[in-house]
Order: structure tokens, then sequence, then C-alpha cells
């Protein structure tokens, strides 16, 4: 149960990744819907806690997904970009989620959202 979660979290650092999520799923959702979701993953013989930050926004491209982790990138650069920022937080959050021995994935279609995901094993 979640109530019971046991895990190897450092609390800064992950209200941090939780807030650069959260503020990226407001930022790039006009209209729409904003989900978070708690949830165990007992698959594979493993125990996980999971967090799920999912949004109806623009969505991220296929080509552009493995980039969005590194240092100033976005899903828009150069000097036309539509959506500000220094492109520091999902690559922030990214080690943050590795420090904490967890893993972060996204799933994203272009015009129906993005579904970021949180992984962290249990330490029971």
């Amino acid at each position: 149960e979640l109530n019971q979660a046991n895990s190897n979290i450092d609390v800064k650092m992950f209200n941090k990744v939780i807030t650069n999520l959260l503020n990226n799923a407001v930022k790039f959702t006009e209209k729409g819907s904003i989900g978070l979701e708690l949830f165990s993953d007992n698959s594979n013989g493993a125990n996980f806690y999971c967090i799920k930050i999912s949004d109806t926004g623009i969505g991220i491209p296929e080509e552009k997904r493995k980039l969005i982790f590194e240092a100033f990138r976005q899903v828009s650069e150069g000097m036309n970009r539509i959506y500000q920022g220094t492109g520091l937080g999902l690559s922030v959050s990214k080690k943050f989620v590795e420090l904490m021995n967890g893993d972060i994935t996204v799933e994203s279609e272009v015009n129906i959202g993005s579904k970021f995901t949180l992984k962290f094993p249990s330490i029971l």
C-alpha cells in the first residue's frame, strides 16, 4: 500500500522534481486537464512506488523525447520559440530521480498530451 511506502527518497530533491513536472504540465496545457496518480508496481518480482503526472497539453514529438532530458534543450528551440525557460528543469529532474535510484520515463503524443512517470524502488 502506498501509505506504507518506504523508499530511499530525498525530500528536497523529490519536491523539486514534482514541482518541475507540475509546472511544465501547467505551462504546456492551455486547456484540458492535468493529473497526478500514485500507484505501486509489483511487476517482475520487484516492488516500486510510482508517480504519474499527465496532461492534455501540446505533447512532445517522438524525435524530441530523448532530447528533453538534456541540459538546455527544449521541444521548441531558437529565437522564435513560443515557451520560455532555460531548458534545465527536466535534465535536473532526471538527475535527481537517478540520484534517488529511480527512473523517469515519458509517453507523449503531439496535440494529445504527455505522461511523465517516476518509478522508485521499495526498500522494504
